[in-house]
């Protein structure tokens, strides 16, 4: 989608009635992952050794567990796409762990995997899931990202509310130009902490006024 409109996106500012909308130029490149070519060129790039840390938002959902239990969720119609390595892909694990078993075969460095999911324990979260769906697929693979994955736990203040036709339209009368990608938020200080406690016994801050 990003890559139709030069990988720009806007981002909109809304108290009461007044809205303050810019558009947002710093994506370089985007992959998005419809066929077995895309995803193909999606894993390259989380395979490449010049890839150190990567970031997503997924939602609780996304992760592909059972929430009465945070089990794998064995029964999942795309889980077991993606535990037969179905290609594209249809699920965050099925995308990381080939890719990850790749950087594997590869001798690649390891990889930092940062969840940015406004939910509790993101990176227990995502480390339980990756693991259990690696474990499935090849023991090897798991005991690499063992030891060779981090998973720093992140706390991210900020809702941002579902993106409406509305929105989308009142954005391209602002600007001139119809994008498809647009997020409104209200403005507010955004928070944002990364846990390395388990590697490094540090944490980071990061707090700005937008």
């Amino acid at each position: 989608m990003l890559d139709g409109q030069n990988h720009l996106y806007t981002r909109t500012l809304r108290k009461g009635e007044r809205a303050e909308t810019r558009v947002i130029a710093s994506l370089r490149r985007t992959v998005d992952i419809e066929d077995a070519v895309s995803a193909e060129a999606a894993i390259a790039e989380l395979a490449s050794s010049k890839l150190g840390v990567v970031t997503m938002t997924v939602t609780e959902k996304g992760y592909g567990l059972v929430p009465a239990t945070g089990e794998l969720d064995r029964e999942n119609a795309l889980v077991k796409e993606d535990l037969a390595r179905a290609m594209p892909p249809r699920t965050l694990l099925g995308l990381l762990a080939l890719a990850l078993e790749r950087r594997r075969a590869t001798n690649a460095p390891g990889l930092t995997l940062i969840s940015c999911d406004n939910v509790p324990s993101n990176s227990a979260l995502l480390r339980s899931a990756l693991l259990a769906f690696a474990g499935e697929q090849s023991a090897p693979l798991a005991r690499w990202i063992e030891t060779r994955v981090t998973f720093p736990s992140t706390m991210v203040d900020r809702i941002v509310p579902a993106t409406t036709p509305t929105d989308i339209a009142r954005v391209a009368s602002k600007i001139g130009a119809l994008l498809l990608t647009a997020w409104r938020r209200k403005p507010r200080s955004l928070g944002f902490t990364i846990n390395l406690s388990r590697q490094r016994n540090s944490e980071f801050r990061f707090s700005r006024c937008s």
